[in-house]
């Protein structure tokens, strides 16, 4: 590899990071960082493999159009500086290898999740089923038992889920038969169908009609009357409706613990804790 192809990787990775932290206030996760260069090569899921930890709650989907232009001029200039196609997998792999030296030679600023030391390798493979609506999807619990959600939307957000409640050993359920529901949606994301962690089990779109609309919430902006007192709810074709005191306060939007995003850890504590 040429002084040339790494300096283009290493100013390439400092833009997306520059981006990103612009727009959310904090650095991408090697999580995040994968998910937007997914975005170059939507047949594949990447994986940064790393030494440590990496459970930050994606907010890849928040994201406007900065970070994922930065990413496809990195990889365009990868290939024209490599004669690599980005389309070819073995190819992504090649070009994420340099950038994943190119993230062990930029400072600990690049990513916010873990150090440039603790960068392992990169996996490129290729994506499993993606979710479609009415998938009925079994999140594993302890033993031969698990959760059954149903996806609800794959949108621009991510995937919204209907959770529901309770763990059992049955991927039998229906509109008229079904376990007691968490009627708010929640969105993660499609990589623990693509991997296998969750199983698609199922498919029936009238189980959508038990919960409520899919949604990201917004906190209120003194200058931003769209917003109101208590914040706004957003759907994927950008409505805004406001919302009122009571559901700010259910859905965490006023003491800080609400997340627009969840990864798929975070998803399986929530329904772990309401079983």
């Amino acid at each position: 590899m040429t002084d040339e192809v790494r300096e283009i990787a290493a100013a390439g990775l400092r833009e997306i990071s520059d981006a990103f932290s612009e727009e959310t206030g904090r650095r991408p996760s090697a999580r995040e960082l994968a998910e937007i260069f997914e975005w170059s090569f939507p047949e594949a899921q990447i994986r940064f493999e790393t030494s440590g930890p990496d459970e930050s709650a994606s907010l890849v989907a928040e994201l406007n159009d900065a970070a994922f232009v930065a990413a496809a001029n990195l990889v365009g200039e990868l290939e024209r500086s490599t004669g690599l196609e980005f389309e070819k997998s073995a190819d992504a792999e090649r070009i994420l290898e340099i950038v994943v030296e190119a993230l062990r030679r930029c400072g600990d600023d690049v990513l916010s999740s873990v150090p440039r030391s603790a960068i392992r390798g990169v996996a490129v493979m290729a994506k499993g089923p993606s979710p479609k609506p009415g998938d009925i999807v079994a999140i594993p619990a302890s033993g031969e038992k698990h959760h059954l959600a149903v996806v609800l939307e794959n949108d621009r957000f991510g995937v919204a889920y209907g959770l529901f409640k309770g763990a059992t050993d049955s991927t039998s359920v229906s509109k008229k038969s079904h376990p007691p529901v968490n009627r708010r949606p929640v969105y993660s994301g499609e990589e623990p169908i693509a991997s296998g962690r969750w199983e698609i089990v199922g498919h029936d779109e009238a189980l959508r009609d038990l919960f409520d609309d899919a949604e990201i919430f917004h906190k209120p902006d003194p200058d931003d009357d769209e917003l109101g007192q208590y914040g706004a709810a957003e759907k994927a074709d950008e409505s805004l409706r406001k919302l009122t005191k009571k559901e700010a306060d259910e859905v965490g939007l006023l003491d800080g613990g609400y997340r627009q995003i969840l990864s798929p850890e975070q998803v399986e504590k929530l329904v772990k804790s309401e079983a």
